[in-house]
């Protein structure tokens, strides 16, 4: 800090070397007139010259500078000097004396030996001299002191001595000082009218805006490119081509069993509400691997399931949740003949997900879904019988958005690295510029809506996972840097939890479990976060094992952080006067694609962002659901990568091979801006 300020005092300083001049020499003031600069006054004749004829015989008295009466019309009677008494009536003047009127008959004034009068002196000898014109008539003219200049013609103008008589200290104007050849402008002080005095103004205090701007930019940068030392403790180690290698060769040659972590079958019909999406497509298949009946299964979801995925086996029912009558519909359906009529779990992982929206005019995009969607998705389990509901909501409702334009004495932006758990749930529901984007606001309500309605008859639970969720080929972390190929990225050095589709399916069906225990109270109307085993990592890990060991390649290309934010901010700028603004419509579209997730929401769930999920591993009896992970992080991806190098040998490792990027909800192509009313996860 003390630095910065020393650099904008020398900004200050030898910005203008000019202006600095002049203020050193006193030539500036606070007074305004229209008169040019002036040369520093050091007692110099006054405006007007010397008088007519030169200086006395004698010259001045030493120190003394020369006081000339102003200019008087002809005839007229001259004023009386600055300080001197009134004039005396006018009456007789002496004899032979003339000019000025005289004086009352008999008065005389007196005058100190040897001193001038008060109109420019005597000549030596009083009143028997000579007098200029028009003061003695017809008086000699008085001789020229030695030295004295010869006096001008008749009719010419008083030419001004050669240098300044003694005790003088100036030139009158225009006058050349010999010395140093310069001309010497006289007038009043002032150059507040002076252009270039404003502009070496502007020049100083601009040079000083940019220093301190540009050194708050570099301090941003370099903020952005360090890890905060107590996340960095969390996950040291930066995985290395040995170990990723030697994993893929292993989980390749012996890959491990879903099943023996599965809780046991349960004698139940589901609803999955969301089936068609990567979560919810994992349920269903979780749930047929461990030998549930597919016609006991019933898929809920406002698109139908893809046409490569296990939950094409199970009945579809189609329905937009944000509506109240459909859901009902759908969850009142007949089930096939032959189900028997047994108690029902719903659970429901269906979510509209707009991370990049924060301003409240969006909200309605994402709480038909999200929060209204809760309601009915209660209401229609209630209305069918069902006895236990489990749901999914987010760990990034626990964190803060951050705040990227830090004082320049912090060390990083506010939130840049944050450590949470859960216990947020049980606190009053915070504001809404507490939350990161619209989809932690409209999910903390939908979550409080599930929570409230557990009772010991109707049990309920939430899991938050925590953060980015990966399933391989359809998700929109790992599975869209798999489509791609090639991405551009500014987070290599942030580090994260993960969690893959399996561990958050397997969470939900734990839940389940505990709330069937007989100590289901002491979990019922909870929720928990979840996430894999091991570390948290960076992105640099992720993008290491992809260039290892994707067959398609894949390449990321690293740029600075400090440009993404500011473009994120011009975004969302846009993005807000294309909302407010109808005109703006019709003239241009809404922001989509790639660069409608450039805001700074989505920047915030790019950072160091870890979930702790001690809370679920604890056994029922201790407020757990015993939340066992399948997977820890590294092997978690590297099957994902697996199973996309077996749908893809002999791929070329050029170009997009996804084509575009599948929406992790609905399964739809990724259309930004145009997600439908309700979709999965």
């Amino acid at each position: 800090m003390r630095t910065f300020v020393w650099l904008s005092l020398a900004a200050m300083a030898f910005a203008s070397p000019a202006m600095m001049e002049k203020r050193q020499w006193g030539f500036l003031d606070d007074d305004e007139d229209d008169s040019p600069a002036v040369a520093p006054d050091f007692g110099g004749s006054p405006k007007g010259g010397f008088p007519k004829g030169g200086f006395p015989k004698g010259g001045l008295p030493k120190g003394v500078p020369p006081t000339v009466a102003p200019y008087t019309p002809k005839g007229a009677p001259p004023a009386a000097p600055k300080g001197a008494p009134p004039a005396a009536p006018k009456g007789d003047a002496p004899k032979g004396f003339g000019g000025f009127g005289g004086f009352p008959k008999g008065d005389r004034p007196q005058f100190p030996k040897g001193e001038a009068g008060q109109f420019g002196g005597f000549p030596k000898g009083g009143f028997g001299g000579a007098f200029p014109k028009g003061q003695a008539p017809g008086a000699p003219a008085a001789p020229a002191a030695p030295g004295a200049p010869a006096p001008a013609p008749k009719g010419a103008a008083p030419s001004a001595p050669k240098g300044p008589p003694k005790g003088f200290g100036g030139f009158p104007k225009g006058a050349r000082d010999e010395e140093d050849d310069e001309l010497v402008a006289v007038s009043p002080r002032s150059t507040r009218k002076n252009p270039s005095y404003v502009m070496d103004l502007l020049t100083g205090a601009g040079a000083v805006a940019g220093l301190a701007l540009a050194l708050y930019l570099w301090r941003l940068h370099t903020a952005l490119s360090t890890i905060p030392e107590e996340i960095l403790k969390l996950s040291p180690h930066r995985w290395t081509d040995e170990e990723l290698l030697e994993a893929y060769k292993c989980i390749d040659k012996n890959p491990p069993d879903l099943a023996k972590h599965l809780p046991p079958k349960q004698e139940r019909r589901y609803i999955v509400v969301g089936g068609s999406g990567s979560v919810g497509s994992h349920v269903i298949k979780q749930l047929l691997l461990r030998g549930q009946p597919a016609d006991t299964i019933r898929n809920v979801d406002f698109a139908p399931p893809r046409s490569n995925s296990v939950a094409t086996g199970v009945p579809y029912v189609q329905v937009d949740i944000s509506k109240q009558d459909a859901t009902t519909k759908a969850f009142s359906a007949p089930w096939p003949k032959g189900v028997p009529d047994l108690p029902t779990t719903v659970i429901h992982v269906a979510a509209v997900i707009r991370p990049w929206e924060r301003w409240p005019v969006h909200l309605p995009r994402s709480a038909g879904v999200n929060t209204h969607g809760s309601t009915h998705v209660i209401n229609a389990a209630k209305a069918v019988g069902a006895d236990i509901v489990v749901a999914t909501s987010s760990a990034s409702l626990a964190i803060r958005g951050v705040e990227w334009w830090m004082p320049l004495w912090a060390k990083y932006p506010k939130y840049i690295g944050q450590v949470y758990d859960e216990s947020d749930a049980y606190k009053p529901l915070r504001s809404h510029w507490e939350f990161f984007s619209n989809y932690a606001v409209t999910k903390a309500a939908g979550e409080r809506i599930i929570m409230n309605a557990a009772t010991d008859d109707f049990r309920t639970g939430l899991i938050r996972p925590g953060n980015a969720i990966y399933a391989g080929k359809n998700d929109m972390s790992l599975g869209e840097y798999l489509r791609r190929c090639e991405i551009p990225t500014w987070v290599p050095n942030n580090i994260a939890t993960w969690v893959s589709a399996d561990n958050v399916a397997l969470a939900h069906l734990q839940f389940e479990a505990a709330l069937l225990s007989p100590k289901f109270r002491k979990v019922n109307g909870k929720t928990f976060n979840v996430h894999d085993n091991g570390k948290p990592i960076a992105f640099r890990d992720l993008y290491r094992l992809l260039s290892l060991h994707s067959v398609t390649g894949f390449k990321a290309n690293f740029i600075p952080a400090l440009p993404m934010v500011i473009l994120g901010h011009l975004v969302e700028m846009y993005h807000l006067l294309w909302t407010y603004f109808g005109p703006l419509n019709a003239l241009v579209p809404e922001p989509s694609g790639d660069i409608m997730m450039i805001q700074p929401p989505v920047l915030t769930a790019c950072s160091n962002t870890i979930a702790i999920d001690d809370a679920a591993r604890k056994p029922v009896e201790e407020g757990g659901i015993a939340y066992k992970p399948f997977t820890n992080t590294m092997d978690g991806m590297i099957l994902a990568v697996r199973e996309w190098n077996r749908n893809h040998a002999g791929v070329s490792k050029s170009g997009n091979v996804g084509g575009a990027a599948e929406n992790v909800e609905d399964g739809a192509p990724l259309r930004l801006g145009a997600v439908p009313a309700a979709t999965t996860i």
